[in-house]
């Protein structure tokens, strides 16, 4: 559940458990189920990206999802998210569901 206000930020991470290049593909929605938009990136082999303040644009935002995939053949990965205060930046990690 990402929040993006005054008081808090999200990110979410991407990692790549294989030794070849992805493509990673996301869905944002606000919390009534709403979608936002639908992007892609790059992701290099046994690497990672992190996609900062990801509903900045939508702020303020309480309990927005994102839904992540790849269409690539034989790909792994794993997602999860953060969330954090923003006067102390202490995370509280999201694990994907």
């Amino acid at each position: 559940f990402f929040t993006e206000n005054d008081d808090f930020r999200s990110n979410i991470g991407i990692l790549n458990g294989t030794g070849a290049p992805m493509t990673i593909k996301w869905r944002r929605y606000l919390a009534d189920g709403s979608m936002v938009d639908e992007a892609e990136a790059e992701l290099p082999a046994w690497g990672n990206v992190q996609l900062n303040r990801v509903f900045s644009g939508e702020a303020p935002v309480v309990g927005g999802y994102i839904d992540v995939w790849t269409e690539t053949e034989d790909a792994a990965f794993v997602a999860y998210g953060s969330v954090l205060d923003n006067a102390t930046s202490d995370p509280t990690t999201v694990l994907p569901q």
